[in-house]
This record gives C-alpha cells, sequence and structure tokens, in this order.
C-alpha cells in the first residue's frame, strides 16, 4: 500500500469524522482528501510526476497536512523542511533532494531557492474551482519521502524512505501498540525528524 492510500480508504470509511483539528477549527476526512486532491490537480500542473522531489516547509499546520498529502497523491515524495532551520540548511536540502518545487506555508520562504515557490494555504484550496482526484502514479516501492540527518558529524545525508518502509512500519506500530478512532497522540518530534 502507499500512505496516501491508506489515508484515501480511511477517508471514505469516515468521512465526516474528524481528521484535523486545529486552534481555529476542523476539518473532516472528506474535507482533508478534497483539499489534498485540489493541491496535488495543481501539482501536477506543475509538473510533479512519480518520484519529483517536493520541498514542504510548514510549521505544524492543516497546510503542513495538507502539502504532505497532496504530494504524495500527485506521485511525488516529500522533503520535509522545518522553518526553524537556518536557510543555508534549508537550501542545502532543497538542491541536495533535488526538489523541483517548494511548497511553502504563507509567510515563509527560503531564499536563493533556484526551484519553483508555490504557497499552500487553505483559504487558497478553499476557492479552488478545480475537483477530483488525480490518477495514481506511486506504488509501494516509489519514493513517499527524503528526510535528512541532523549533520552533526558533518554536510546532512538525505536518507529515502519508500512507501512500503513507511506503511510497513506503521502497520508494526499499530500491531504494538493500537489506535482507535478516539485515541488522542501528542507529537512533539519536529516534521523534519
Amino acid at each position: 500500500p502507499t500512505l496516501h492510500g491508506l489515508f484515501t480508504r480511511r477517508a471514505a470509511l469516515s468521512p465526516h469524522r474528524p481528521a484535523l483539528r486545529f486552534p481555529d477549527g476542523m476539518l473532516t476526512y472528506a474535507e482533508l482528501d478534497q483539499y489534498t486532491d485540489r493541491l496535488a490537480v495543481r501539482l501536477r500542473q506543475k509538473g510533479v510526476r512519480k518520484e519529483s522531489m517536493v520541498g514542504v516547509l510548514a510549521e505544524r499546520s492543516p497546510e503542513m497536512a495538507v502539502s504532505v498529502l497532496a504530494v504524495l497523491k500527485a506521485g511525488g515524495a516529500y522533503v520535509p523542511l522545518d522553518p526553524d532551520y537556518p536557510e543555508d540548511r534549508l537550501r542545502y536540502m532543497l538542491e541536495d533532494s533535488g526538489a523541483c518545487l517548494l511548497l511553502a506555508q504563507p509567510g515563509l520562504s527560503v531564499s536563493g531557492f533556484s526551484g519553483e515557490t508555490l504557497e499552500a494555504s487553505l483559504s487558497s484550496l478553499t476557492s479552488e474551482t478545480e475537483t477530483g482526484a488525480v490518477s495514481d502514479e506511486a506504488d509501494a516501492d516509489s519514493l513517499a519521502y527524503i528526510i535528512y540527518t541532523s549533520g552533526s558529524t558533518g554536510t546532512p545525508k538525505g536518507v529515502a524512505v519508500e512507501h512500503r518502509q513507511a506503511a510497513a512500519f506503521l502497520s508494526g506500530m499499530q500491531g504494538q501498540f493500537p489506535l482507535t478512532e478516539e485515541d488522542i497522540i501528542v507529537l512533539k518530534s519536529s516534521f523534519s525528524f
């Protein structure tokens, strides 16, 4: 299975259940699915295809979740970028990964990035007229994301993770620590960790 395939199945089973809660509101699975489809269509129009690398620069927010799922639905692989990292590190990660595009939460950017930057905001997706899902190009052996090491011993190194690896990890975690729809999890690690 693919990561976005797991999400799409859950959205079909529980369309009206809360998928994301945040200070200003909540998105159901159906709404999150619709937002990610709209952004995935936009990403395809920008040339994102199977295993295209796309940087995602966002704080923990609905835009972060929408961006990640949209990149995966478009067939691409995302490179998580923590806005708290120094600009030279972010630029290095984008260049080293070969990112063709940077999806950035409103107000964020990486100066000197040679590729295109596209703002990812819920407000722009709400008014988007494009609807419908994109055809799925990714499979279990496709890259899902590239995560970078801390760089404590020198230059950070990218580690490529395929959908099947991430899905197997999630399945193993669910088997070891079963979660239900009623559980709430506190996340404290960085998006780039």
